[in-house]
């Protein structure tokens, strides 16, 4: 996830949002920063799919586009946003033409094999056709896919997509390492990965408890041997806790949850750890028991707390920011919209654009950030800091109502040095802006706070033109890890993406 600081240039409102309130009009670059860092490319509440993909299509035709390959780098090796770049780069495949940093730009932008198979296929698609492939296109993504490993290549060879990674491989022509040698030949061995172990298992002869045996059987060794990665570990909790596997195993599963280097590597946003919390909350306390020491506990408490310690590692990284520090919430019904739209299991468990919110909020409380909610009206929240970030998130109020920002301004008691607002930005109440309501706040108070308009959702405008306003968006912890050098150096984002070198990796 990401940050974005930027002087909005307009000095009154020049637009009105999708609420039907007054905004400001982002600039193109702010904009796609936004976009990029926010949207799965899935329908919002104030936008369809398309309609989405249209604005992007209209931002980068506005952009430089080396400045569009960097946030595409940026968003993708940084912040694990994947489809969106895969469009970036198809997008910069059909138009950018004859440019010397393009071939470099494909290659480094792939994080994982499948980025290669994906980005043809919407590069095919924006085209029409998968042909000609652009030769700055067929070089990167061959010297991608030269580069990466024999596990790596058998686990997204993709033989049930349109597009196979051998397909691939035949249309690019990479350097033939022995692991690309093999995918070709055919002799490429599968990888050990729970998607291959536990289909062969469900080949099992015997019948459905000797099937059941043998995924139990299986589950145990790809954990005891750690063969699943982080977002594979999170992404099969239910499957895992139906197996029923042995204890020791068990133990096995709750350490790796809980390796914090294992979460900081995986790229797995937060929001991804609270769906396995959901899921195995939704299991039932009268859910299988465990034995720790000499205590019997529900395998779905012990699953819960592990997940719940998983999810405060995996925001380890929030700062103690100097000062006083609130954070306004938007609790309002826009921002009821799912980010996730699969099912971890059999079970649907939605994510909503208020339950990332909500996570962030509590993460900064726990730093020492009071933190309040607005919807049509704004109130203050109590919570113990020392209670976990999922516990703290749970019990902040979530009613429904309109997005009123002049409400966080009136409500607030304090001079604050300053106020993170978590939103879709999509106010109307009042119509007007907030900026009135903030320059009261401050001569009330005697204060003058950063203000930063943490955008959760990016519609392509904001609410504030003030020259302290900061734009921030995303769903990733790594939003965090400039936010505070913002308040020093207003262009630390901006110096963060430029300073990325297309030619290198």
């Amino acid at each position: 996830m990401s940050k974005w600081n930027q002087v909005i240039s307009p000095s009154k409102p020049d637009t009105v949002n999708r609420a039907g309130g007054e905004a400001f009009t982002e600039t193109p670059e702010v904009a796609l920063v936004n976009l990029v860092l926010t949207s799965f490319m899935k329908d919002k509440f104030y936008e369809a799919t398309k309609d989405e993909q249209a604005r992007l299509t209209g931002l980068l035709t506005q952009v430089d586009p080396q400045f569009a390959a960097k946030v595409a780098i940026y968003a993708r090796k940084k912040f694990g946003m994947r489809s969106i770049t895969h469009f970036t780069a198809a997008w910069i495949a059909k138009n950018v033409h004859g440019s010397t940093w393009a071939r470099k730009f494909f290659e480094n932008v792939v994080h994982r094999v499948d980025d290669v198979t994906e980005i043809l296929s919407c590069y095919a698609a924006l085209n029409g056709s998968l042909h000609p492939i652009p030769m700055a296109l067929k070089r990167g993504l061959a010297a991608a896919l030269s580069g990466f490993s024999e596990y790596a290549l058998a686990k997204y060879r993709g033989e049930a997509k349109a597009l196979k990674l051998v397909d691939a491989v035949n249309l690019l022509h990479p350097r033939h390492s022995e692991a690309l040698k093999a995918l070709v030949a055919g002799t490429l061995k599968s990888a050990d990965t729970c998607e291959s172990a536990i289909s062969a298992a469900g080949k099992t002869e015997g019948g459905e408890q000797a099937v059941d045996a043998k995924k139990k059987e299986e589950w145990a060794r790809l954990i005891k041997e750690r063969k699943l990665g982080y977002f594979a570990l999170i992404r099969n909790i239910r499957n895992i806790a139906e197996a029923g596997i042995d204890d020791g195993a068990f133990a096995e599963l709750l350490k790796q949850l809980q390796n914090p280097e294992a979460i900081k590597k995986s790229l797995v946003m937060p929001f991804r750890i609270l769906v396995a919390y959901k899921v195995a909350q939704s299991l039932g306390r009268s859910y299988r028991q465990r034995t720790q020491g000499k205590v019997v506990v529900s395998e779905t408490t012990l699953l819960a707390e592990a997940l719940s310690a998983a999810l405060d590692l995996a925001l380890v990284n929030v700062p103690e920011l100097p000062g006083r520090t609130l954070v306004a919430l938007d609790r309002s019904a826009s921002m009821r919209c799912a980010i996730n739209r699969r099912s971890f299991g059999e079970t649907p468990v939605p994510i909503l654009v208020s339950d990332v919110g909500a996570i962030f909020a509590a993460a900064l409380g726990k730093k020492g950030a009071d933190v309040m909610t607005f919807h049509d009206r704004a109130r203050y929240e109590r919570f113990n800091r020392k209670d976990s970030i999922v516990s703290i998130a749970e019990g902040i109020t979530n009613e429904s109502g309109g997005t009123n920002f002049h409400s966080m301004f009136e409500c607030a008691q304090a001079a604050y040095d300053r106020i993170i607002i978590l939103s879709d930005m999509q106010a109307w109440v009042g119509h007007a802006t907030p900026a009135d309501a903030l320059k009261r706040y401050c001569q009330k108070h005697r204060c003058n706070p950063h203000v930063y308009c943490f955008n959760l959702v990016s519609y392509g405008d904001t609410q504030f033109p003030a020259n302290k306003v900061y734009q921030l968006a995303g769903f990733s912890d790594k939003v965090f890890e400039t936010m505070a050098l913002l308040e020093t150096d207003r262009l630390a984002l901006v110096k963060e993406i430029k300073a990325i070198e297309l030619g290198q990796k």
